[in-house]
């Protein structure tokens, strides 16, 4: 049981995690010399605290598990210093996870993130503009991923 959970709190890690390396194409690039690191990395300093605070908030589609809140506390931690963003997760149990989204998407509530795929609704969820299209913003904010 004990193997069960700490399985689970890493995949929870990790899921942040990954959420997290989302975000790092949003920071500053790194220099091109060395002689321009120390100019740099203090406009990068200066473009961090410039940044307009976020919240984003995550529908996981795992319950909450007994460690959760010390690694989102963490990644919070992480994430305001590079972005200044927080994160906020609504954990849903996978069996209620189907209906809740269904909920969530058919009120208009505003969420960020969410598990979908083709058994969870996705292509109705797209077909009725649930979701946002990424290209643009992709290659906007994110030319090199």
């Amino acid at each position: 049981m004990k193997r069960k959970s700490i399985i689970k709190s890493l995949a929870l890690l990790i899921s942040a995690m990954m959420a997290a390396t989302c975000f790092t194409g949003c920071g500053a690039k790194a220099p091109a010399s060395a002689s321009t690191a120390t100019s740099t990395a203090a406009s990068a300093t200066e473009e961090k605290t410039e940044l307009e605070p976020v919240e984003l908030t995550w529908l996981l589609r795992i319950p909450e598990q007994p460690d959760a809140q010390a690694v989102l506390d963490e990644l919070n931690k992480r994430l305001k210093e590079e972005i200044n963003a927080t994160l906020k997760i609504q954990f849903i149990d996978a069996v209620a996870y189907p209906e809740k989204t269904k909920l969530k998407i058919s009120s208009g509530e505003e969420f960020d993130i969410m598990f979908t795929s083709a058994g969870y609704g996705f292509y109705d969820y797209a077909s009725k503009g649930a979701f946002v299209p990424l290209d643009e913003l992709l290659e906007k904010y994110a030319p090199k991923t």
